[in-house]
């Protein structure tokens, strides 16, 4: 990192007396200007390994007496590396994609759920009774939806801690979420509650309720889980721009803070194993979802459905 860069620098200014920019000594790598020779007088972009017996002298300062150091080890590049490479900390990358793998999911599903279930029913009861519930809940939807919300968000989790950064994402998006759908199934209310069918129950005495649950839910339910299906990349991409932004939990293994530490290391071009696997999961998980979307289209709209 910078900081064993800014060191080393500092120790060859000082006893040999090269000035060499610690930003150059990250971009080359710590490990071989340390170990390694310069194959043409001046230039260290170009080294190669010494041979010999390398010997390490650890010194280890404790602040507290209640510390311990306690089976320390020495991690050879070459034998620590995990399936998947490992982050500059040593971690085996395979494992904090896992760990993000149902984080991701987590995220998706509880956003996408909340947002289609409070769509659905307040795009069901504005349509079905009108008035001013009607008018009520689509000004809100009207105004929600023409708030821009990447800025909201960037702002919200700016000025939260970061242990509820995550929470605050989920919250936002159900919030500002709900309006496009519960615009659709409105639309949609309005013009199933006026067929024959309903009417027909309506003159037999079926109460409002069961008319909403027995006709018109069922209609719109196809719907809704289709849209629901297809918000759940929606917020697996919002997490992951926000924690790539260094806006994100910390504390919480996502792919997103996976790519924010790329940057944060300064990895983005020496460390490709660090980069492409998440980018790629994130980028399968959102593909992967929009095509079950697309996939339940023929249920929504039997239209689409080809005859075999």
């Amino acid at each position: 990192n910078m900081y064993i860069a800014s060191q080393l620098s500092s120790f060859l200014s000082t006893r040999y007396g090269l000035s060499i920019n610690p930003a150059d000594l990250a971009q080359i790598g710590v490990e071989r200007v340390m170990f390694g020779a310069p194959t043409s007088p001046g230039n260290i972009s170009s080294l190669e390994p010494l041979n010999g017996i390398y010997r390490f002298t650890v010194e280890i300062q404790l602040t507290s007496p209640q510390d311990s150091v306690d089976m320390v080890s020495l991690a050879v590049v070459g034998r620590a590396y995990g399936i998947m490479g490992t982050d500059f900390d040593g971690r085996d990358l395979a494992q904090a994609l896992l760990f993000g793998f149902p984080v991701a999911l987590a995220i998706g599903f509880v956003t996408s759920a909340l947002v289609s279930v409070i769509g659905m029913i307040l795009g069901v009861f504005s349509g079905y009774y009108g008035g001013i519930l009607d008018e009520v809940v689509q000004r809100t939807a009207d105004i929600l939806g023409n708030i821009p919300l990447l800025p909201l968000l960037i702002l919200f989790t700016f000025i939260t801690p970061t242990y509820l950064r995550l929470q605050i994402i989920i919250a936002t998006l159900i919030v500002f979420g709900w309006a496009g759908l519960a615009i659709i199934i409105r639309s949609m209310v309005l013009s199933i509650k006026a067929e024959q069918y309903v009417e027909a129950a309506r003159a037999l005495g079926a109460s409002n309720t069961r008319i909403i649950f027995k006709h018109i839910i069922p209609q719109v339910m196809p719907y809704t889980v289709a849209q629901m299906i297809f918000f759940v990349p929606t917020a697996i991409l919002t997490e992951a721009g926000l924690s790539l932004l260094g806006l994100g939990d910390p504390s919480i293994p996502t792919w997103g803070q996976i790519l924010s530490r790329v940057l944060d290391k300064g990895a983005v071009s020496i460390a490709w194993w660090w980069i492409l696997p998440p980018g790629l999961l994130i980028v399968l998980s959102a593909v992967t979802f929009v095509l079950i979307a697309l996939a339940l289209e023929p249920v929504v709209d039997p239209r689409l459905r080809r005859r075999i």
